[in-house]
């Protein structure tokens, strides 16, 4: 099969989904790094289900570190916290086995001159 021969009509741009409802996403592919600062985290990125043209999702998960105070330590846990518990995940396995991972969220929609319309999680609907 050539790209001559293949039929688009069915092709949709990708696009964000309606905000403030409730969706089911799957874990696709997890990303592991050091921010500018030199402080660990994770990207879990994420595909709304039952969306054919939906845009992916990420979610940033800061490491908690020592130098926080006990607040920012509190936030930094809690956010990692409910990620865990809306996709029945681990937090202490390791962070690739999250991938297949399913859960809900209740989205929000944000938009920039660099990438258009994306949305984000408003909230995670414990699984």
């Amino acid at each position: 099969m050539s790209f001559l021969d293949m039929n688009f009509d069915d092709v949709v741009e990708p696009r964000a989904v309606a905000p403030d409802k409730e969706y089911k996403l799957r874990i696709t592919e997890v990303r592991e790094g050091t921010d500018k600062n030199g402080n660990g985290y994770i990207l879990p990125i994420m595909e709304v289900l039952d969306e054919v043209g939906a845009k992916n999702i990420t979610y940033f998960l800061g490491f908690p570190r020592e130098d926080m105070d006990a607040k920012q330590l509190n936030a930094a846990k809690y956010k990692i916290k409910k990620f865990c518990e809306a996709f029945n995940v681990d937090p202490n396995s390791e962070f690739q086995s999250w991938v297949g991972a399913e859960g809900w969220a209740i989205l929000g929609l944000d938009e920039t001159d660099e990438w258009g319309e994306q949305n984000f999680i408003r909230r995670f609907v414990k699984s």
